[in-house]
């Protein structure tokens, strides 16, 4: 049901809107303070610009989507009751704050258009998923040790903003993190991950962002540089993750370590619940791909999977790349592809096979260079035969 021009109402206390999936989109109120809008619905979206939104809930939702919009800076006012819930936001230009108390939702996505301050959120059951989203504003934690956002899947995206804050970070428990954010990143969370996805970019290109995620079994460490670029320095998981990173400088790469774990993904692209993945992504949109130019580090994944604007390491000195992993994947759109290969890796890869480009391996008529050598680090096995050069074909595969 859609009012352009108006608001949603109930007529009357008895009012009753009953359906298997509802969708109410206005550009004014969706019920009243007087006359809430009663629904019956296993799954409720609403949408609305200005207004208020007061609706009770005969029975409780599995799944339920609001998107919130102010007009003029005005204050709205979201009040949802239900059987076993009461969803209450309070919206006061220029940030809402959300309720303490719990919806229990299967899925619960919120689009607004200023600041979000969290207080708890849950799901129920396995694969639960919460989505927030401030369009212009950053999403913040309510300062409560008490308070988090608990579900399998947590989506947060303020591109125009922040996500936590360096002296309060989000409250999260979640398997599966995606994050997006046009500033800093400060994130807690209570539960091993088994992937994490980070978006970071800039609107004003002078500005430096500060990152911290911590987690049981995680390491992480991540600087931004106005001129040099992040500098993923320090990226460990002891029970393997897929991890991607994706920003818009230079990315210079570190100590990354995901363990020995599977690196390659079902053809449908979907990770199995019943598997343990390794698998390390790295993409610029505006910028190299670079080395940390030490040799005492190295990216140790399963899989790794590089995606730069320009070029994926440096043919000057110390800046190749140092990857150990069975299969790499690398595209660079405006420049050349440079990578030092010490080992192998896999408890399955007995005959230490390395396969370049499994999906893409490409540097847009740039030259590519890619050695296999013996190990020097202790950080990697170096029971190895002596080096041996790879060439570059479609599907490229080295033996060593």
């Amino acid at each position: 049901m859609t009012a352009t021009g108006g608001a949603i109402l109930g007529k009357d206390a008895n009012n009753r809107l009953s359906a298997n999936a509802i969708s109410l989109s206005t550009d004014g109120a969706i019920g009243s303070v007087g006359t809430h809008l009663r629904t019956s619905t296993g799954s409720l979206t609403l949408s609305k610009r200005r207004g208020s939104v007061s609706r009770q809930q005969r029975r409780d939702p599995d799944g339920l989507s609001i998107t919130n919009r102010h007009v003029g800076g005005a204050a709205n006012a979201l009040e949802l009751t239900s059987e076993y819930f009461n969803f209450v936001v309070a919206t006061t230009a220029p940030r809402p704050f959300w309720s303490g108390r719990q919806p229990k939702l299967s899925t619960l996505t919120f689009d607004s258009d200023i600041d979000l301050i969290v207080g708890d959120l849950a799901t129920v059951g396995a694969g639960g998923t919460v989505k927030l989203t401030s369009t212009t504003g950053s999403i913040r934690d309510d300062g409560s040790v008490n308070t988090r956002i608990n579900a399998d899947t947590v989506t947060l995206s303020a591109a125009a903003g922040s996500v936590g804050d360096a002296n309060a970070p989000l409250a999260l428990n979640a398997t599966k993190l995606t994050l997006t954010t046009g500033g800093d990143l400060h994130v807690t969370n209570l539960s091993d991950m088994a992937e994490l996805t980070v978006t970071s970019t800039h609107a004003d290109t002078t500005v430096v962002n500060s990152y911290s995620i911590t987690a049981p079994n995680f390491t992480f460490d991540l600087t931004d540089d106005a001129t040099n670029g992040y500098l993923l320095r320090t990226l460990v998981d002891t029970t393997g993750q897929i991890f991607s990173f994706k920003g818009d400088r230079d990315i210079r790469l570190g100590r990354v370590d995901l363990t020995y774990k599977n690196g390659v993904l079902p053809d449908n692209g979907t990770p199995s619940p019943s598997e343990t993945y390794s698998i390390f992504n790295a993409e610029t949109t505006n910028g190299s791909i670079l080395d940390d130019g030490t040799k005492t580090t190295l990216v140790l994944a399963g899989s790794v999977n590089l995606v730069a604007s320009k070029a994926i390491g440096s043919g000057s000195g110390t800046e190749y790349l140092d990857i150990v992993t069975p299969v790499l994947n690398a595209r660079a759109s405006d420049g050349g592809i440079y990578v030092t290969l010490p080992t192998s890796t896999g408890v399955d890869n007995q005959k230490n096979l390395i396969t370049l480009g499994s999906r893409f391996f490409s540097a847009a008529g740039n030259p590519i260079v890619v050695t296999a050598t013996r190990a020097t680090s202790p950080s990697v096995p170096t029971s190895r035969p002596a080096p041996a050069a790879i060439s570059r074909s479609r599907r490229p595969t080295a033996r060593f």
